[in-house]
């Protein structure tokens, strides 16, 4: 299976080779990274996973990000920094320096590799996991009500992992970067963090697998950042059109919001561990 998987990538990266000069007069490119699951055949799944692209480029970018098609169904997510920006995160123990440092390098005229990253834990990579963990749950609300459950699942699985690594950051002073890793740093969560895993890549959910898939990772993920998790059994209760959902944290609570249209007007309602209920739009 990982050979499968290989080829795919192989042939993502043989496209990003090519980036610099695509990126012409866009930006002046020196070092094409990827990172995140697209580094690692054992933990791409096809379909699913973005590829995430660190561009390295001399002078101001332009633009910071942008979104790129390289047809079936396969999308890159690239983000430019600036050699001297990178080097600044590692050192502000940004998450995003532990996985480019894990990355693939597919165009480098040396930059990168004189860079010699060496990110470390800082407070800054504990709040941004944590805050990470959360943001992907309310990710994974909002593809489940408006109908994407696989999408759903595979932000279920991220909020997961994020979390993992937010305790293993916080208690260990490390980042576990793949699925293994993750999965033997996990503890307790770790069943959790392997069904939600075994599940995305199966790619063969339904709405209620998919709730079921968020209720799981909602306690998962409160129980690791110390929260109280909502029941989503409560969200039957949601009326009209679901337009938007978020998470957040609040007074010790993990709490979902959800935005919807019913008629000419809005309903905005909140979820949390005592249950749920209409708020001012």
């Amino acid at each position: 299976m990982h050979l499968f998987f290989e080829a795919v990538l192989e042939r993502v990266y043989e496209a990003l080779r090519g980036l610099p000069r695509a990126m012409e007069g866009f930006v002046d490119v020196r070092s094409v990274v990827v990172f995140g699951s697209a580094a690692r055949p054992e933990d791409f799944v096809e379909g699913v996973s973005d590829v995430d692209v660190l561009v390295l480029a001399a002078g101001e970018p332009r633009e910071r990000h942008c979104t790129l098609e390289l047809g079936e169904g396969l999308r890159v997510e690239v983000v430019v920094l600036k050699p001297e920006e990178l080097v600044k995160l590692a050192e502000e123990g940004d998450p995003l320096a532990f996985m480019v440092k894990r990355g693939v390098v597919v165009a480098d005229d040396g930059t990168f590799a004189s860079l010699r990253l060496e990110p470390r834990v800082t407070g800054r990579t504990v709040s941004v996991l944590r805050r990470s963990a959360v943001v992907a749950l309310g990710l994974a609300l909002e593809n489940l009500l408006r109908g994407d459950p696989l999408r759903a699942v595979h932000h279920a699985y991220h909020a997961v992992r994020h979390a993992v690594r937010y305790r293993a950051a916080l208690e260990r002073g490390c980042v576990p970067i793949s699925d293994r890793e993750v999965s033997e740093a996990g503890g307790g969560a770790a069943e959790a963090f392997n069904a939600l895993a075994s599940l995305r890549r199966g790619k063969r959910v339904d709405r209620l697998g998919a709730e079921r898939a968020l209720q799981l990772a909602a306690e998962t993920v409160a129980a690791l950042l110390g929260l109280k998790a909502p029941k989503l059994s409560e969200l039957a209760k949601l009326e009209g059109r679901v337009v938007a959902a978020w998470a957040r944290e609040e007074g010790g609570e993990l709490v979902f919001t959800v935005l919807c249209l019913e008629g000419e007007g809005e309903r905005v309602y909140e979820l949390a561990a005592s249950g749920i209920s209409e708020a001012q739009a």
